[in-house]
């Protein structure tokens, strides 16, 4: 479940990637998340990464702007566990966090049609957020 971050993770590398502005962005990030787990040797971590990396694509096509672009970084979370953080930036103007967890779901009868992605990402990650600067919006989630 996600927590307010009480640690710092130690970034020990990471990689860039950009991402096409169709709906062929979401393979491509399943791709790149999934070559660059094996090779970081972090099986483990592939489906919740996957899960939340195309989430944030999707999310980020849906609702920001181009260019967009996929960040993964090897990270060192809490108790030395290896772990990933992912990054999805793009050109948006970026959304209120507090105003999407207001929106999620309270119980089964509850079938709203946005925020569920956000709502699984809080789920698996250790940690997300987001961040707008003057080149645009981000959002990020750290798993271990």
């Amino acid at each position: 479940m996600s927590t307010t971050v009480s640690w710092k993770p130690l970034h020990l590398t990471g990689r860039t990637w950009a991402l096409p502005s169709t709906a062929r962005a979401a393979r491509a990030a399943r791709v790149r998340i999934t070559e660059q787990l094996v090779e970081w040797r972090l099986p483990a971590l592939v489906d919740d990464v996957v899960l939340v990396g195309v989430e944030l694509v999707t999310n980020s096509l849906r609702h920001g702007a181009a260019p967009v672009s996929l960040t993964l970084s090897r990270i060192r979370g809490p108790g030395g566990r290896d772990g990933v953080r992912i990054e999805v930036r793009d050109a948006g103007s970026g959304f209120d966090v507090a105003a999407v967890r207001a929106g999620w779901p309270r119980d089964d009868k509850d079938c709203g049609e946005g925020g569920r992605g956000l709502l699984l990402t809080e789920m698996v990650s250790e940690c997300w957020g987001s961040r707008l600067d003057t080149a645009g919006h981000s959002v990020w989630a750290h798993l271990c």
